[in-house]
Formats: structure tokens, C-alpha cells, sequence
């Protein structure tokens, strides 16, 4: 994105597998997707 010149102003992710015990699960997948966005 930061190459197309693009600045986003909010990402949505969206989490449905297991819906009713993912929350561990998606707390991970959104401390990768922070990790990552702060590298790029």
C-alpha cells in the first residue's frame, strides 16, 4: 500500500472461525497484523 501511495485510514479483519472460543485466537492474529503493519 505504502508503494501504490495509498494511506488507509482503517483496516477491518474479521475473525469467524470457531466464534464462540476464537478470542485467543484472534487476539494472535491481531498482534501479527500489528507487528507486520509496523515493519511495512
Amino acid at each position: 500500500m505504502r508503494r501504490l501511495g495509498i494511506t488507509p485510514t482503517m483496516f477491518g479483519l474479521e475473525y469467524s472461525y470457531n466464534f464462540l472460543e476464537s478470542m485467543p485466537d484472534v487476539a494472535k492474529c491481531a498482534e501479527f497484523f500489528n507487528n507486520l503493519s509496523l515493519r511495512l
